[in-house]
């Protein structure tokens, strides 16, 4: 007889199991995987939140930086390495535009502009908003530093409107993960002309491992391959590669559980495409010729 029984051995499951373990009483975790971690908590990107993100005054900001604090002493207790490498807010507002040269700076080479709602840069793809008078600063001084604009959470308006400024400057812009509209009416996934735009413009897109963004009766490698292929046939030979999305998704498609068969993906690809130049530029040529051509370090 247990007092208390945890369902499930993530992060979540595995912090209250740690918690409660401070306590005399019988206490059991229960995992269907054959390891602990192996489901959401294992496509994490390991990033502890400082609490700037959420309004100030919330559950939410109290309980960022109370676990923030509360990480490096748990990871020190059990052994795990942590380290803190601090993290940078773009800007608020015109006058902090300049931190955009310290992330250059310190190596940052490609930056998403928006991710959700509105914000002082835009519309996401969920608001429909294009780029602001500040979002429009923020992109030329991107564009003049050498640092190339992902749009792959942008609104349609906003995607308009950085395509703009990015022909007039010769600069490129990317979709770093982002799957067909055509195949997947999801207003994250980037149609037909959007993508020949960046095609034009000598950018890049990577699909992503997003079951509702793949959309299907079936989500599966044949799905994801569907995706690339499309864009493949519409101009892509040069364009198209993976853009995962491993930390930012959970359940991944059907046969794929991790990063440890993406090569069964690659398989796949050559033998739907029945090529293995194909998959080769998908899985690395194309992605490596975009870093040659317009990263600089």
């Amino acid at each position: 007889m247990y007092d208390c029984i945890i369902i499930g051995c993530g992060i979540t499951g595995a912090a209250a199991a740690y918690r409660l373990a401070r306590y005399r009483g019988r206490f059991a975790v229960l995992e269907k995987s054959n390891d602990v971690a192996n489901a959401t908590t294992k496509a994490n990107s390991a990033i502890i939140h400082a609490g700037y993100d959420p309004a100030p005054g919330t559950q939410m900001s109290r309980l960022n930086v109370e676990g923030n604090r509360q990480a490096a002493e748990i990871c020190q207790k059990l052994n795990v390495p942590f380290r803190r490498t601090g993290s940078l807010v773009l800007a608020f507002s015109e006058e902090e535009c300049r931190t955009l040269d310290e992330l250059y700076r310190r190596g940052v080479r490609i930056l998403t502009l928006v991710w959700g709602g509105m914000s002082c840069i835009g519309g996401a793809f969920d608001d429909g908003a294009g780029l602001t008078e500040f979002g429009r600063e923020v992109l030329e001084r991107c564009f003049s530093l050498g640092i190339v604009p992902d749009l792959s959470h942008a609104s349609d308006a906003l995607f308009q409107d950085a395509a703009v400024l990015a022909e007039d400057t010769g600069k490129p812009i990317i979709a770093s993960h982002s799957c067909s509209r055509r195949l997947c009416p999801h207003m994250r996934n980037l149609t037909d002309r959007m993508f020949r735009r960046i095609a034009e413009l000598g950018g890049l897109v990577g699909v992503n491992l997003v079951r509702s963004h793949l959309g299907g009766e079936v989500c599966d490698m044949d799905r994801v391959t569907e995706h690339l292929m499309h864009f493949w046939n519409i101009g892509g030979e040069d364009v198209v590669c993976l853009g995962c999305d491993m930390d930012g998704t959970s359940p991944l498609p059907d046969g794929i559980e991790g990063v440890e068969d993406l090569p069964k993906l690659y398989d796949r690809i050559c033998k739907n495409a029945h090529s293995q130049r194909v998959a080769d530029k998908i899985f690395y040529t194309n992605a490596r010729n975009f870093f040659d051509r317009w990263i600089r370090m």
